[in-house]
């Protein structure tokens, strides 16, 4: 099975319905499913392509967890939860724009996408968790937006060709091993105008008063 069509319909999908469908290559699902249900597509091993629809609202965890060939999905703009592990070990996907009405990066939501180059996170976004990037070894900078208050640990722990990073002012809590095995050569842009105790960036190069929330791309 390499395809399957999914009639108008059909409004729901049960939890893991097609995990570990090893053949299916491509899905497009019809507007009457709106939840990806948890495990949906999990290790589907040559998955590599995914039409959601315009009217998604919640991707649940796990829902491409480990669909290692998976490298071309858009997430539509009424998606407003992504859950836990959901894009864990995606490790063919290079480039994800989080959708606008999320508010929250799940545990482990994209840990070992590592062909990982490109991610754009809401300006609503609010707090990142647990590992949510760790071991994105493609990764090489990342802009948090404004309003996050809270970075969970090992988030991006093995990034190892992190090199920027935006922290802005509203970041009150940086979890233990946040930065766990990045580059020495990582540099941390604070808008804070003075130091922070932030004990998980103990001994990094950061770099206070940042202004702005882009890092220049002549430094990049």
């Amino acid at each position: 099975m390499t395809n399957i069509i999914i009639p108008n319909s059909v409004k729901s999908i049960g939890g893991y319905a097609f995990a570990l469908c090893n053949k299916l290559a491509a899905i497009s699902l019809p507007d009457g499913i709106t939840e990806i249900s948890i495990g949906l597509f999990k290790e589907c091993g040559k998955l590599n392509k995914v039409t959601l629809s315009e009217k998604t609202t919640k991707i649940g965890s796990y829902a491409f967890s480990r669909c290692t060939a998976l490298c071309d999905i858009v997430l539509p703009n009424s998606i407003t939860e992504i859950g836990t592990c959901a894009f864990l070990m995606c490790s063919k996907l290079t480039e994800i724009v989080v959708p606008n009405k999320v508010t929250e990066i799940g545990e482990e939501t994209f840990s070992g996408c590592t062909a990982l180059n490109s991610i754009v996170l809401p300006d609503g976004l609010t707090g990142i968790g647990n590992r949510a990037f760790s071991g994105c070894t493609n990764l090489t900078s990342i802009v948090v937006p404004n309003k996050v208050t809270e970075i969970g640990e090992e988030t991006f722990s093995d990034c190892e060709a992190l090199e920027k990073i935006v922290l802005p002012k509203s970041v009150t809590n940086i979890g233990d091993g946040a930065f766990n095995n990045c580059p020495p050569s990582l540099t941390i842009y604070a808008e804070a105008e003075k130091p922070i105790e932030w004990a998980a960036v103990s001994g990094l190069n950061i770099e206070w008063g940042y202004k702005g929330n882009q890092i220049d791309t002549e430094n990049q």
